[in-house]
């Protein structure tokens, strides 16, 4: 077997290729963070600092948060559930940019909405 050895120049060359691809044109440079929990009650305490998290780190970049919902596995999905998720989020100051109820450019935000997308 061959060793491949790649030299320091090479490889900040191959990563500014990819990066400069990737996450610098005009459209991609915008940060979009999501929350997309499963909609089976309300928020719990890891979901609520995950979406902290996200919706801070959205925001200190000028960027958008986005509330997806996660329910294509319909056995766990409780009724009424993605309203006490929405109304969790309000009340700890969170409020998504796009989100089912809000809607958005890229929607359904609901993710058995998107089913066709995926075939």
């Amino acid at each position: 077997m061959k060793k491949c050895i790649i030299n320091a120049q090479a490889l900040k060359h191959v990563n500014n290729c990819i990066i400069n691809k990737y996450f610098t044109s005009s459209a991609r440079n915008k940060v979009r963070v999501r929350f997309a929990p499963s909609p089976t009650g309300h928020l719990h305490l890891g979901g609520l600092r995950t979406a902290l998290y996200n919706y801070l780190f959205a925001k200190n970049h000028g960027g958008t948060f986005i509330l997806r919902i996660e329910d294509t596995d319909r056995s766990r999905v409780v009724p009424d559930a993605v309203e006490k998720l929405e109304h969790d989020l309000k009340w700890a100051g969170i409020v998504p940019d796009e989100s089912p109820s809000v809607g958005g450019q890229f929607g359904p935000y609901t993710q058995s909405k998107r089913l066709d997308i995926y075939r």
